[in-house]
C-alpha cells in the first residue's frame, strides 16, 4: 500500500497546483517516481485517482478534527472548536481546491455528499448528543439534526472558501458564531 499512498500524495499535490482538468497521470507518476502502469495498477483512471485523493483529504481532516475536539473539555467548546476547524480547513489551499471546489464536479454531487457524511456525520451526531446531555440546550436527537448542522457548516465553509476574506480570523469567527446561534448555542 506504500506505492498507492505515494501516488495519492503526488496526485494531491498535482490537483492542488493545477487542478483536475489540467492534471495528467504522466505527471503524477513522475512525481511519485513510479511508472504510469503502476498508477493504473492502483487506479482505473484519473477520476478514480481524484476520488482517492479527495477521500484521503477528508479522512485526514476527520482525524485532525477528532484530535482537536478531544482537547476541549466542555461540550459547547467542542462544538465551536469543530466548526472553527472545519472553516479553517476550507481556507487551506489543498482542501479548498480538491474537497470544496473540484470534488462536487469531478466525483459528482452525490459522491461528494456521501464522503462528507461518512467523514463527519458521526462526529456531528456525537457532538449534538454531548451538547444535549450537558443540558446546555434541548437538541432533538437523531440523524436529521446532525445533517442540518453538517449542511450549515459545509455551506458556510464553501462560502468562506470563496470569500476574499477567507483567511480573516474575524470573518471565520463571525460565521462560526452564526452557526452556533442557529442551533441555540450562541453567546447570550
Amino acid at each position: 500500500m506504500a506505492t498507492r499512498s505515494v501516488i495519492v500524495d503526488a496526485a494531491i499535490a498535482e490537483f492542488t497546483d493545477i487542478g483536475f482538468a489540467r492534471s495528467s497521470l504522466d505527471r503524477v507518476a513522475a512525481a511519485a517516481d513510479v511508472t504510469k502502469g503502476a498508477v493504473y495498477h492502483h487506479f482505473k483512471d484519473k477520476e478514480a485517482l481524484f476520488d482517492a485523493a479527495f477521500v484521503t483529504l477528508e479522512d485526514r481532516f476527520a482525524a485532525k478534527l477528532t484530535a482537536a475536539v478531544d482537547q476541549v473539555d466542555d461540550p459547547r467548546g467542542q462544538l465551536a472548536a469543530g466548526i472553527d476547524l472545519l472553516l479553517v480547513e476550507c481556507t487551506d489551499p489543498t482542501f479548498r481546491r480538491i474537497a470544496v471546489l473540484e470534488a462536487p464536479g469531478v466525483v459528482g454531487w452525490a459522491r461528494w455528499r456521501e464522503v462528507e457524511r461518512r467523514a463527519f456525520l458521526g462526529l456531528a451526531l456525537v457532538a449534538l448528543d454531548v451538547v444535549a446531555a450537558s443540558g446546555s440546550i434541548s437538541v432533538p436527537s437523531g440523524d436529521l439534526t446532525a445533517r442540518m448542522l453538517l449542511a450549515a457548516t459545509s455551506e458556510a465553509g464553501c462560502g468562506l472558501s470563496a470569500s476574499p476574506d477567507a483567511r480573516s480570523h474575524v470573518e471565520r469567527r463571525r460565521i462560526g458564531a452564526q452557526i452556533m446561534a442557529m442551533i441555540g448555542l450562541g453567546d447570550t
